[in-house]
């Protein structure tokens, strides 16, 4: 009875143990559409053809994948980071890892310049000037006058509480005279400890009303893609325009040759309250 016990307790703790499994291994567990590691749930492949949960969220998981995983440590899918982390953590890490690549947001320039995380702001600076916003975006949106304009997207850098965001904003042609205005805002990695807690509103100058959108989440390319918005992606099952959630109908142009709009970001009132009180 003792040696089964002893035998069962050496069993437990080398599985209770982390494992880092060689480069050349690491390389067969790589999603099929992203080309990194399988280290996000749901790993699906009901074909042979694996996928994360960064590329497909809402597949059925491989359960014995998924059991094995966690107890590997996977390296950062990021060139540059030497981290490696568990299970469970990956997703949170690249997120907010400072040596993650984004194209630039800005239609026209997103082929022509990538750059990682800690260089957003600069390269604004640089390319974008007209664009960057200290406090909150005061932006004067210009209506077109021609009922087959195509919509049009504009992206601004936001400045506000040390912290930094992309503003998204899409014009599009209803039925002229009448626009439509979506908004949508996300945070640029590691600029906030605190993002579950953050919210945007959006004001008109065309209107009374002052609307607020969803929580913000980190800035993702999959996730918040300028081509989605316009609608000339050529990704396959590529949905990159949900963020944009607060939206203004029945702008009319004949009345407004421009709207401006001013975006502020601040935290969620029920979050800040003490639940105790």
């Amino acid at each position: 009875m003792n040696s089964c016990k002893a035998t069962a307790h050496k069993y437990t703790s080398k599985m209770s143990q982390t494992a880092t499994i060689p480069p050349c291994a690491m390389e067969n567990l790589k999603c099929s559409i992203c080309k990194r590691y399988l280290s996000v749930p749901p790993v699906s492949g009901p074909k042979g053809e694996y996928t994360c949960g960064r590329c497909r969220p809402n597949e059925e998981s491989l359960g014995p994948y998924e059991e094995i995983a966690k107890y590997i440590l996977f390296p950062c899918s990021n060139k540059d980071c030497r981290a490696t982390l568990g299970w469970g953590a990956v997703k949170d890490h690249e997120d907010s890892c400072l040596f993650g690549l984004r194209k630039c947001p800005v239609l026209g320039y997103s082929a022509l310049f990538v750059f990682n995380n800690t260089n957003v702001l600069h390269h604004f600076e640089k390319k974008h000037q007209s664009s960057l916003h200290d406090g909150q975006c005061d932006i004067p949106l210009p209506l077109y006058n021609r009922a087959t304009e195509e919509p049009e997207l504009a992206v601004h850098h936001l400045s506000s509480r040390a912290r930094q965001y992309l503003v998204f904003i899409k014009t599009t042609v209803i039925a002229w005279p009448m626009h439509k205005l979506s908004f949508g805002v996300v945070s640029l990695p590691n600029s906030d400890r605190h993002l579950h807690k953050m919210h945007y509103t959006v004001r008109l100058s065309s209107s009374s009303a002052t609307k607020r959108g969803s929580r913000i989440s980190h800035y993702d390319i999959d996730k918040h893609c300028s081509h989605c918005i316009v609608g000339t992606c050529s990704k396959t099952k590529h949905h990159g325009n949900h963020f944009l959630n607060v939206e203004f109908e029945d702008i009319d142009a004949d009345c407004y040759s421009e709207v401006k709009c001013i975006v502020n970001v601040g935290i969620t009132e029920e979050e800040s309250t003490c639940s105790v009180c």
